[in-house]
């Protein structure tokens, strides 16, 4: 009798504990459930109220290391997030990434065919399109002997939608489909730094003026050799961190031991003035001293 009452004990011990391992894991399951229903719904939400800026005339496009032509880049106008929201609504799907997809058919469209050339980068060529809500835009098509991938191009237009700055031309859309892969920026009509840049005849007028014999020309120097150095095409090529940070504190120590040898002669210039300034007092004290004895001596012969 005692060995079932026992059993009987152990037996709705081991049910209460499985119910009570079973009841946690169905809240766990539920709690998981409703947190991946929240992030889908606020991903959803920010995708559709992602802010779009069109970028002022001071913008300029270093994405992707495009070099556009003259007449590709900036164009401010109206509010940018009204325009391409109008756009979304009528034909484009807003995606995951809260970038607008746009379809090839609707960018083969607005680019006619892919005539309108404007530039060519390490991406690709770049074409003006004319949206069907009227807005101009650059098009950034991927070459095709680009060995960037499906997810790599997913992966850069993620990032590229994160990046507002003033002096960044935004990204408002992309196309994956039919095997093409495009990018599609704010357009700049008053064209791109570089195109500002190499109109100039000289450096003379590229470079400010103002800021001759303010900047050592031998550190100026150092500091391009350096930076051109760590933008060479070929990464083995390219300095590391550890001898970049050894570059510039030799530069600013260089700078420290000018400005200490500068202090120095200006404190020996400002003492040889002073010592030349009493040099010159004493002498004329003694002129003074001299010329008062042979006054005094003077009158002592006049009184004899």
């Amino acid at each position: 009798m005692r060995g079932e009452s026992s059993g009987l004990i152990i037996g709705i011990s081991i049910g209460v504990v499985i119910g009570v391992l079973l009841a946690i894991f169905a809240l766990f399951c539920i709690r998981y459930h409703r947190k991946r229903s929240q992030i889908g719904n606020s991903s959803s939400r920010r995708a559709a109220t992602i802010p779009i800026r069109a970028n002022g005339a001071d913008s300029c496009n270093i994405l992707s290391d495009s070099t556009i032509g003259p007449e590709s880049p900036v164009k401010s106008g109206r509010n940018g997030m009204s325009v391409w929201l109008e756009g979304f609504k009528r034909s484009n799907v807003v995606s995951v990434s809260g970038i607008p997809e746009y379809s090839y058919k609707d960018l083969q469209k607005a680019t006619y065919n892919f005539t309108t050339l404007i530039g060519q980068g390490a991406f690709g060529p770049v074409y003006k399109a004319q949206m069907s809500t009227g807005e101009i835009v650059a098009v950034k098509v991927l070459a095709t002997d680009s060995k960037q991938g499906e997810k790599e191009f997913q992966t850069e237009v993620m990032l590229l939608g994160r990046l507002h700055h003033r002096n960044l031309v935004n990204l408002v859309g992309y196309c994956a489909e039919k095997g093409q892969h495009m990018l599609v920026y704010v357009y700049m009509s008053k064209g791109s730094l570089a195109s500002h840049l190499y109109r100039k005849v000289g450096w003379e007028e590229i470079v400010d003026s103002r800021l001759d014999g303010k900047f050592d020309v031998q550190e100026l120097n150092e500091v391009a050799a350096l930076a051109y150095k760590c933008v060479n095409r070929a990464p083995k090529k390219r300095p590391s961190m550890r001898d970049i940070v050894q570059v510039l504190t030799r530069i600013l120590k260089t700078r420290h031991s000018k400005k200490h040898q500068k202090s120095l002669s200006a404190t020996a210039d400002e003492f040889s003035v002073d010592l030349e300034r009493g040099e010159t007092k004493m002498t004329f004290a003694e002129h003074e001293h001299r010329r008062d004895e042979s006054m005094d001596s003077a009158a002592d012969t006049f009184e004899v």
